[in-house]
């Protein structure tokens, strides 16, 4: 094998490795895994300063650093005048722009150097997506693997909580395995179908793994996977003639991902029963009833999780997440009011604008940037009800990550070794 093919392939499986750290920021030892990441970013930008310059758009990129900054400052201050000391709140948006931020940019720069485009972006996020899967399956069928994994989430979790959760979920090696770890699962599974299905059929058989990883985690999966799927009609066109080959592959791939799935719940009692009462609390919405977590989102049955701040508190907020919820919109007017709530949504669609932007101004993969732009947006909108997606989690080190190589880098850099 010639050897500048062998320092490609290493490369590219560090590259890999890099993306896998990054998105799921996996506990490793006591020393938080986001500090290490900021860590080796930074001393990689301040070596490398020249290659920042050749391939990113630094002005963009002080503006997004600017934008998340204010952000920041904003809650700050508004938690220091209600309470007289710095809320937590901050801290995750803190390490999301000093610590995850550098290293996508340095990621960034690595991939522009090996000329990478963005299928061969879209081919190492579903290998970083496909070992995350094979690891929460293992850990699923394997109760030593799973004991493994959960001694290092022990450096995040508490132990009667890690022990809750331990008998029922935590399946795999991610900080957050029962909220945006199965999201982004959802995401990337999708991400492989489209790709799959209009590149290489070959990455079909990574979808099942990708979805079942999240699935087994949190019954959010399977919402994400309805977006997605809406998604991934509009790019793939499947409803004309022409293109019917890719709908039955589509609907291929899910029969192998119910097959899966069932086969591994069978006999499993616990382990599955919670995933099989969702299915049971969808029909009953369907039937005009509400059960399970649907009554959690019914504002006469549970008031108190839809409790806002009052008087001027409401329009600018208090500082701090609100304490009887677990919905991310409330969570947002709590932290910095209406105010901070439309600043979000304004910012998230703005990258989400910019992203479309740079799409139309390029003629590879238009229309898949494209889908996957809205599907980035409407996954946001809808998990943001489930808990607080703005901060330091899998989903929004994923966004960057996607949003910084589209719109980050310039157009025609000069190639520097």
């Amino acid at each position: 094998m010639n050897i500048s093919v062998k320092i490609n392939r290493l490369k590219e499986v560090q590259i890999v490795i890099l993306f896998f750290v990054t998105i799921y920021f996996p506990p490793i030892c006591q020393i938080n895994t986001v500090y290490i990441i900021g860590a080796i970013a930074w001393v990689y930008l301040l070596l490398r300063y020249n290659l920042l310059v050749v391939y990113i758009n630094v002005r963009k990129m002080l503006i997004f650093s600017s934008v998340l900054l204010l952000t920041i400052l904003y809650i700050f201050g508004r938690g220091y005048l209600y309470t007289g000391e710095m809320q937590r709140t901050v801290g995750g948006l803190v390490y999301l722009l000093v610590c995850v931020f550098p290293m996508i940019i340095a990621i960034i720069i690595e991939l522009k150097r090996m000329k990478a485009s963005f299928d061969v972006f879209l081919k190492i996020l579903i290998y970083a997506g496909t070992i995350q899967g094979w690891v929460a399956i293992l850990a699923y069928m394997l109760k030593p693997v799973q004991a493994f994994l959960l001694r290092f989430l022990l450096y995040v979790m508490q132990q009667d909580i890690l022990e809750y959760w331990g008998a029922k979920r935590l399946y795999g090696w991610s900080n957050t395995l029962t909220y945006s770890m199965p999201v982004v699962q959802g995401i990337i599974g999708t991400l492989a179908l489209i790709y799959a299905l209009k590149k290489e059929r070959k990455y079909l058989i990574t979808v099942p793994i990708i979805w079942l990883s999240g699935i087994l985690n949190a019954r959010t999966t399977l919402v994400v996977i309805g977006i997605g799927m809406l998604c991934a009609i509009y790019v793939l066109q499947v409803f004309s003639v022409k293109n019917m080959k890719l709908l039955a592959g589509m609907l291929g791939t899910l029969f192998i991902s119910y097959y899966l799935l069932m086969s591994v719940f069978v006999n499993t009692g616990l382990h599955g029963s919670w995933i099989v009462d969702g299915f049971s609390e969808l029909g009953a919405l369907l039937r005009g009833e509400k059960i399970g977590y649907f009554t959690y989102l019914d504002v006469q049955n549970n008031a108190s999780a839809f409790l806002l701040p009052t008087g001027i508190d409401l329009f600018f907020g208090v500082g701090m997440l609100g304490t009887n919820s677990d919905i991310g919109y409330i969570h947002n007017i709590w932290n910095g009011g209406i105010l901070l709530m439309l600043v979000i949504l304004i910012f998230i669609s703005a990258l989400v604008l910019d992203m479309n932007y740079r799409m139309k101004m390029s003629n590879e993969n238009e229309q898949m940037r494209k889908g996957i732009s809205w599907l980035m947006l409407g996954v946001f909108l809808v998990v943001n009800v489930k808990g607080n997606i703005f901060g330091l989690n899998e989903f929004m080190n994923l966004f960057l990550l996607m949003y910084s190589f589209i719109c980050l880098v310039k157009k025609n850099p000069e190639m520097v070794t």
